[in-house]
Formats: structure tokens, sequence, C-alpha cells
């Protein structure tokens, strides 16, 4: 049974699709097997998915016959047919150093209690072009250097120091974990698809211990055809949101709930009115209303408020 198994999700991303699919080939640890899910793509990622067919590390190929319509989807899928004990989910249009699964190896090793193990990133342009380090937009936010060293951590100090308010593990491309954790919570996370990453690492932050390599080994890219940031749908992503902070409320392990619903209300539940218009504005709160009314009674106060106000997003966290 190999160590990792690597399931790399694919939709749209042909122009990308090789160069990730050899940088992960190209491994120093090799003792893998890698899976490759198409979520019925329009472009000719089969064709470049089929000279793979053959390859010994690649132990499946899977095309849906109708796109899934969520990335957690193909994850499940893809998480259900692994062998190992160990889960890379390697993005289609990311990149990774040739030592990014060496260094894991070795760090799970010299840490036994952790579960999820992740690495900085330096994020690429769609022509390879480095365009800043994720450490760096984190230690700016939250006014720290946390992220300039390596450090091995408790999962629900994580989650309370930083990853209850932001996402902080940079994408699934840079992050490892053991297949168990993700067992509780595969059947909630296809409810998903904008932030079911986020929820599957608070979740996994009250399961285990983490490892963080301050080492710049994967190069998520940003570029057109990206889900999240490009045209996302202001109301249902709004309300994943209120989703994961009902799920941050409901857990006794979250500490300072009432400044995290500030927060969430300041940075991530609000609508932009003037941008989407009041018919929007009073749906997202209406939409509130019927997720959960006792926490949409208490927040919709605020929201209206920090609009009337006009107070911005100045105040970085808690």
């Amino acid at each position: 049974m190999p160590v990792f198994s690597i399931i790399v999700p694919n939709y749209n991303h042909a122009a990308f699709l090789s160069e990730r699919i050899e940088s992960i080939l190209h491994q120093s640890f090799e003792d893998f097997e890698m899976i490759i899910l198409d979520d019925k793509s329009t472009d000719n990622s089969r064709e470049i998915i089929e000279t793979y067919r053959t390859h010994p590390k690649v132990s499946q190929i899977i095309y849906n016959e109708t796109n899934s319509g969520s990335p957690f989807l193909q994850w499940k899928k893809g998480i259900e047919l692994a062998t190992a004990d160990w889960i890379w989910i390697a993005e289609s249009d990311d990149l990774a150093a040739s030592i990014f699964l060496e260094e894991a190896v070795k760090n799970i090793k010299n840490n036994p209690s952790v579960g999820c193990y992740y690495t900085d990133s330096s994020i690429i342009d769609e022509n390879g072009n480095v365009i800043g380090k994720v450490s760096t937009i984190k230690n700016n936010f939250f006014e720290s250097q946390k992220w300039s060293s390596s450090y091995l951590a408790n999962g629900i100090t994580e989650l309370n120091e930083s990853l209850k308010f932001l996402c902080t593990i940079n994408n699934v491309s840079s992050f490892v974990f053991k297949k168990e954790i993700f067992i509780p919570v595969k059947d909630q996370i296809i409810y998903y698809r904008y932030y079911g990453d986020w929820f599957f690492y608070i979740q996994a932050m009250l399961q285990t211990n983490i490892y963080y390599n301050h080492m710049a080994i994967t190069q998520p890219r940003v570029h057109g055809k990206n889900l999240v940031g490009n045209s996302v749908p202001i109301i249902p992503a709004k309300k994943e949101y209120f989703r994961l902070l009902l799920f941050l409320l409901s857990r006794l392990e979250v500490t300072n709930k009432k400044n995290l619903t500030s927060f969430f209300c300041l940075h991530y539940l609000g609508s932009g009115w003037r941008d989407e218009g009041i018919v929007k504005a009073i749906s997202l709160l209406w939409g509130y209303l019927k997720m959960n009314p006792s926490l949409a009674i208490k927040i919709i106060p605020k929201l209206i408020w920090y609009k009337i106000t006009g107070k911005k997003n100045s105040k970085k966290y808690p």
C-alpha cells in the first residue's frame, strides 16, 4: 500500500494539466499512487490525461459523464477511491517543488502527533510568474510573523489563533492529511461549493495537531478560471460564510464567539448594497433568517449598522 494517494481533480485546466502531472511524477519521494478525476471538461483535458493511462503511478482515471458542479464532490470521490493512509489533493492548475512529499514525510515522521501538514506557497500567475508569497499576506493580515517560521501546533489552538478568522491554510495543494480525518466531514462538505476547503480545515483542527513548513515549495496559480474569486454569486457565497459561522459557534472549543461574530459581520456577511442593490441585500438577509433565525436576528442589526455608519474592514481581527 502506498504512503500517499494523490488526487488530481481537473476541470478545464488543459493549459496547466501536463505541467501539474509532471510536477507530481517527478517527486523525489516516490511511494504514492495518483488518481486523476475529470469533471466533464470541455477543453482537451481528456486527450492530455490519456497520455498517462499506462503510467505505473496512475492507479485510476475517472471521467464524469456530467459535471458535478462542486469540487468537493470530486474530493469525496477521490478520497473514497484512495488506498493510502495519507492524502494529497493536488489541484490541476497548481505546481509543487520536487521535494514537497519528501519534506512532508520527514516532518510527519518527526512529529507523529500530527494528522495534517502544509507548507508556505509562492503564488504564480497563469504564465508561471511568481507574484507573491502566502506567508506575507497572512503575516500582514494578522500583524504577525507567525508564518515566517515552521511550527507544530495543537489543532484547537491553531483554530482559535487564526483559522477561525481566515482560511490560513493556503490551499489544498499545499496540504496533506490523514484519510481518517476526512471521514467525519465527507457527507457535509458536499453541500459547499465555494468554501468547503475552509470548512474541512476547521473540522480537521478539531481532530488533530498540525505542522507548518515555512518553505515555499508549492505554487498555487491565480488565473481567470479559478473557481473562487471570479464572478462568485454573492448570495450563495455569503450563505456559505453564514453556515461556517453557525458551525463555529456550535463548537465548545471555539473561544471569543462574540468577537468572532462581529468579525464575520464586518468581513464576510454584509452585502455591498450600492453594487448589488437593495433587492439582493434584502434577499440575503431573508436567506439568513431562513437558515437560522436566532443567529440572523443577532447579526442583521450589526450588518445594517455597519452599512449605515460606513464602517470599513479597517480592523483586521479581534
